[in-house]
């Protein structure tokens, strides 16, 4: 952790289900967690035949020294005690599926992090949702709660062809619509075509809302290509 080796892949640190039982729960390897420090949790689960199953994990660490606390203020970290963790998974063959993490402070419980993603499937239709909570940073430049859900819509109108829907909106402390999106999709033995539309819907202190016009191709065994045509508000004329 020399001051001299530049942060650039480890600023972002945050721990969950799936590092707090590693040695260092720092992202890359510009930092290393120094140190001793016990992690402990449970984890169970009920697995069928052909896939199925659900399965859960709890888990939390603690810092056996107070001295050289390498993590910053709301990465779950920066106490002896970290923050609670866990996760929680489910799988029915090919019609439902979900996951969900949560991270509560190790001092009330109160939430910290929440992400849920989940999927529904019946014959040619296919809904997915994603939510998104975490509590803002006192002191930091990011002091604001942020929530978001993101749900799609796809539906298989034939075997080779599909059309689809999106939005994502936004639960926070300007609540709205930030982004919806539409596409077609081809599948064919060897080629595959997608195109898809997408509106961005931005605040005024957050940057200027644009459409994008996206067109990837497919060709199986040789990559893709993709090709975007973007178009800002603030640049009138794109349009004509």
């Amino acid at each position: 952790n020399d001051d001299e080796i530049p942060n650039e892949d480890s600023q972002d640190a945050q721990v969950n289900a799936m590092n707090v039982m590693n040695p260092s729960r720092f992202p890359g390897m510009d930092r290393v967690e120094g140190g001793s420090h016990v992690a402990y949790g449970v984890r169970s689960g009920v697995y069928g035949y052909g896939g199925n199953f659900i399965s859960a994990f709890l888990g939390q660490s603690y810092r056996l020294g107070d001295d050289n606390n390498p993590f910053p203020e709301g990465s779950g970290l920066s106490r002896r005690t970290s923050d609670v963790v866990g996760q929680l998974s489910a799988l029915y063959g090919d019609s439902y599926g979900m996951d969900y993490s949560f991270q509560l402070n190790s001092a009330d419980l109160s939430p910290q992090r929440h992400e849920f993603d989940g999927f529904a499937s019946w014959n040619r239709l296919r809904l997915d949702t994603r939510y998104f909570f975490a509590k803002g940073l006192q002191g930091t430049t990011i002091d604001e709660n942020r929530e978001q859900v993101e749900n799609g819509l796809s539906y298989d109108m034939t075997d080779k062809w599909r059309v689809r829907t999106g939005a994502l909106h936004d639960l926070g402390e300007n609540p709205g619509l930030r982004k919806a999106i539409v596409g077609l999709d081809y599948f064919g033995c060897c080629l595959s075509l997608s195109t898809t539309a997408e509106r961005q819907l931005t605040t005024d202190s957050s940057g200027d809302s644009s459409t994008k016009v996206m067109l990837r191709l497919g060709l199986k065994g040789l990559g893709e290509f993709e090709k975007r045509n973007d178009r800002n508000e603030r640049f009138p004329s794109d349009f004509d």
